[in-house]
Parts: C-alpha cells; sequence; structure tokens
C-alpha cells in the first residue's frame, strides 16, 4: 500500500508572519508517516511549503507517487496546530482538484486541526474528503483498507463517511515516540530553517534549524488557543531521555546543532528541564536552540534559565498577549505586564533573546485602548526583545470562538482570513481597517527595526549576513502582503 502524506503550501502556512522566517517541516505527518513505515506501509511525503510551491505542482508531485491513498495537512505541533484552520480551505480546494486528478477509488484522508472541531459538517460537505484523523493515536494503514476494501475493523480516532453513517470512537493522544520520517523530504535538511530574507524575496537563504518535540498538547487553557481543542486538553510529555537522545541522533545525522523546540509551552516542570539539561550535560552535546515558555515560570526559576542559557537556549518565545488586566483576564492569563518586564529582564540577563507576542484587538477595546497597549509593548522591546504582534483571531472550538459567535460577533465565516493578519471580529468600537492598519504598522515596525535586521537570521543562533543590510524591505514588505490578498480572493473550486 502507498500511502502519500501531503501539505499544499497557504498564506497562513508559509508565510513568515508566524514563523519570523521560519520554514519547519511537517512534524505531524512525517511522524505519522514514520508510525505507517513501520507497519510495513510504501510511504512518501510532499512538501509544498518550503519554497511556497504552486498548487498545480504539488498537484503533479502527488501524482507522481501513484497514491493508494492520499492523506492531506498536519496539524500537531504549534504552528501548524494554530494555523490549520486558516489553511483548511487551501487544503479542502487542493481535495477536490486532486479527487479529479486521482478518481473515487483513492481513499482522501484530512488531518487539520479545524476538521478535527467541525468533522462531521466537513464529511457532510466535502464530498472529496472520505475521512477526517482526529488523533495522533491513528492507524493510518488500518484506516485505508476500510475506506477502499470496505473491510470491518474497530477504528480509533477517525471520523469516517461509511454506508452513509460517522464511525467516530476517540482515539487517545499517545507518547511522542516515532521518530519523523524527515528523510521522505524532498528538502530535508537544508531546505528548513530561518531565512535571513524573512520570506519576503524571491532570493531563499536558508541557515538550516531542526524542529523537535518534547511533548504534545498543553495543560493550560488560554481562551484564544486551539492547542487543547486539537489535543482535547491533554498534554503528554516523553521522557527527558529521549528528547535528547532524538537530538543527538539528528546532530549525527545532518551535522546541524540548531534546534526550535516545537512544544506549545516547553517550560512545564523545573524537574523535567533539569532532567533535560542534565541528559544536555551528560553527552556534552553543544546544541543551540530555542523554544516557548511561560512568563511566570521565568520567573520563579531565574537559575534554571540561566542553566538553560548554559546548555544552548538562545531564544524564548513567551505569551504576554496583553498589556491591560481585563484583556488578560479574558484571555485566561495570570501574568501581568509587569510579570512579563520581568521575564523580559531575566531572559536577557542570562544571554536568551525573549520574543515577546502581543494580540491586538481585543472586542471590546477602543482606539485609545489600542493606542496604549502598544506603547506600553515597547517596554518589552525597549528592554531587547522582539516584539510580534497577532490580530485576534477566534479559532473554532475555542472559548473566544463560542462567546463571539453567542454575541454574534463574528464578522466573517471565511476561514481562510483566521490568519492573525486580519480582522474577523465585528467591534462594537473600532472600524476594521483601523484594527488592520493598526496591527500592519506595528508589525511593519518591529521586524523592519534595526535591532530585529540585526538579530533575525540567528533568533540567537548566528549574526545576520551583510546582504541583508541591501534588501529594500518597505517595497518587499507590500509586495508580500499583496500577495497574501491575492491568494485570500482567489476563486475555489476543482477543474472540470
Amino acid at each position: 500500500m502507498r500511502i502519500t502524506f501531503v501539505i499544499p503550501d497557504s498564506p497562513s502556512v508559509s508565510r513568515f508572519f508566524y514563523s519570523q522566517g521560519m520554514t519547519t517541516p511537517p512534524v505531524g505527518a512525517c511522524r505519522r508517516a514514520a508510525a505507517e513505515l513501520e507497519r510495513g506501509a510504501d510511504v512518501a511525503i510532499v512538501d509544498g511549503t518550503a519554497a511556497a510551491e504552486p498548487p498545480n505542482a504539488t498537484l503533479q508531485r502527488v501524482q507522481d507517487t501513484d497514491p493508494d491513498a492520499v492523506v492531506i495537512g498536519t496539524s500537531e505541533i504549534h504552528l501548524w496546530t494554530f494555523h490549520g484552520t486558516a489553511a483548511y480551505p487551501y487544503w479542502v480546494d487542493f481535495a477536490r482538484r486532486l479527487r479529479v486528478r486521482l478518481g473515487s477509488h483513492v481513499p482522501i484522508l484530512i488531518d487539520n486541526s479545524y476538521a478535527k472541531q467541525a468533522w462531521r459538517s466537513v464529511l457532510e460537505r466535502e464530498q472529496s474528503i472520505d475521512g477526517v484523523l482526529l488523533s495522533t493515536d491513528v492507524n493510518v494503514s488500518a484506516v485505508i483498507r476500510h475506506v477502499r476494501d470496505g473491510m470491518p475493523a474497530m477504528l480509533r480516532g477517525v471520523a469516517l463517511r461509511s454506508v452513509g453513517a460517522v464511525v467516530v470512537p476517540r482515539g487517545q493522544v499517545p507518547h511522542v515516540s516515532s521518530r519523523p520520517a524527515y528523510h521522505l523530504l524532498r528538502d530535508w535538511p537544508l531546505g528548513y530553517g530561518i531565512d535571513r530574507q524573512l520570506c519576503l524575496t524571491s532570493q531563499r537563504d536558508i541557515l538550516p534549524v531542526l524542529p523537535i518535540l518534547s511533548m504534545e498538547g498543553c495543560p493550560y487553557a488560554c481562551s484564544f488557543c486551539a492547542t487543547p481543542v486539537h489535543f482535547d486538553g491533554a498534554a503528554v510529555q516523553r521522557s527527558p531521555e529521549s528528547f535528547v537522545l532524538e537530538m543527538s541522533q539528528l546532530v549525527d545525522a545532518t551535522r546541524i546543532r540548531r534546534f526550535s523546540v516545537w512544544d506549545d509551552t516547553f517550560t512545564l516542570s523545573v524537574t523535567r528541564m533539569n532532567a533535560i539539561l542534565d541528559a544536555l550535560e551528560q553527552r556534552e552535546l553543544k546544541v543551540e536552540w530555542w523554544c516557548f515558555g511561560r512568563v511566570e515560570w521565568v520567573n520563579r526559576n531565574c537559575e534554571t534559565v540561566a542553566r538553560m542559557a548554559r546548555n544552548g537556549c538562545k531564544m524564548m518565545w513567551m505569551g504576554v498577549e496583553a498589556t491591560d488586566q481585563r484583556d488578560l483576564q479574558d484571555w485566561h492569563r495570570t501574568a501581568s505586564l509587569g510579570d512579563a518586564l520581568n521575564a523580559t529582564r531575566a531572559l536577557i540577563d542570562a544571554g536568551i533573546v525573549p520574543t515577546t507576542s502581543y494580540i491586538v484587538g481585543n472586542v471590546e477595546q477602543t482606539r485609545d485602548d489600542i493606542s496604549r497597549m502598544l506603547e506600553h509593548s515597547q517596554q518589552t522591546f525597549d528592554l531587547g526583545a522582539v516584539n510580534v504582534y497577532t490580530l485576534l483571531s477566534p479559532m473554532p472550538g475555542t472559548p473566544v470562538h463560542a462567546d463571539l459567535a453567542r454575541r454574534g460577533l463574528l464578522g466573517t465565516r471565511d476561514l481562510r482570513l483566521y490568519n492573525g493578519t486580519r480582522a474577523v471580529v465585528r467591534y462594537p468600537h473600532l472600524e476594521t481597517e483601523f484594527v488592520e492598519q493598526t496591527f500592519y504598522d506595528a508589525y511593519r515596525a518591529s521586524i523592519l527595526s534595526p535591532r530585529f535586521l540585526q538579530q533575525h537570521g540567528r533568533v540567537g543562533f548566528s549574526n545576520l549576513a551583510a546582504s541583508n543590510t541591501e534588501v529594500d524591505w518597505d517595497a518587499a514588505f507590500q509586495e508580500e502582503r499583496n500577495r497574501m490578498l491575492t491568494l485570500e480572493r482567489q476563486a475555489f473550486g476543482a477543474p472540470s
């Protein structure tokens, strides 16, 4: 059986707004592929995101693999879980086009955070899709045999269209075990990493960085975050030893020593963090890495933070989200702006670059509220952090989405616009154009600041190439913005 896993490009997945110019392999698809290889399947992976590949080129590459079944999408790591919602319409359109090429006998499954949340409506509306993967613990080969051959089976973690009914026993999130099948990627490993040109220019300049996971899910319940939705609120950790062993094996296989730790929250337990650091020291593994952390954890564990820096941690992404206590309460965030400033200082004192992220456009905000938030957020930037902004994007299944839907404040149901760069809320006190322009100006001022350009390309890893100072960033930024808008407006529908 030949199973092809494919990740078509979409603006929300491949663009710099969410990754500061980082292209990362589809870890979820690569992990599923590894599991199916162990089950004896013949597996291919087609990734259209690394080089922003046009859909027709990706379609042809999938067709060339002569698949017995296709799985579209991936939604198992931080970047993909959040932005899988905005990618979903592009991936459904891809499924429709693929169905025309492959015919009705090839099962097509979709692996996507939005589809998991709304699988009933997905299967009712999208006749090109035969099933939705609901869990990481799915025997994809068995699912395909069930769809293709009508074989009776007890299926876990999948929703299927089968004899007019849907079969859905929910699966459980397993331990992170299988090493992802990165070797099946055409551009692995040198095509993934930090783009010194911020993914804005046609000339790619990649500093290779390897992704790695130590856990799946997140135990926190931030009201805007889709991760608890996808992982049913679970957080399953692998052992510190296996995490460091995989890191060591990747270094041996690729000679690359830079890592992005894509756990939604790497800083959960000080005991576990120290065990990871112990393993790094015992192996004398000289690596550089960045991760996602929590403000309050940093403030409680400054000694461990300093030890993280000594063992290669170069950057930590912290969700500050807001500067006003009302907004923080709405987001279910316990740390104040003062806490965020203290954590920023602690990271900088330790030699770790903080990236501090903020949400623009809480539903009750006024112009004065937004201006005040942007002014106060400048404090982390002034301390030396890299500020990152996103517009409020209420993911289906989250408390924020449910509240806004109940109040009739969702301005659009076009999921392509739920990407953190478009205003999708009907603001009682704000104009949509003002919110989007404010976000655009804030983000542009942040990522085109001289200090950001000096730090970017390393995220703590390495100094910037001199050629970056020669780029016309203003023109490149505007060109990229226009490109995204053009993609959002494209007409969908399978060719006849």
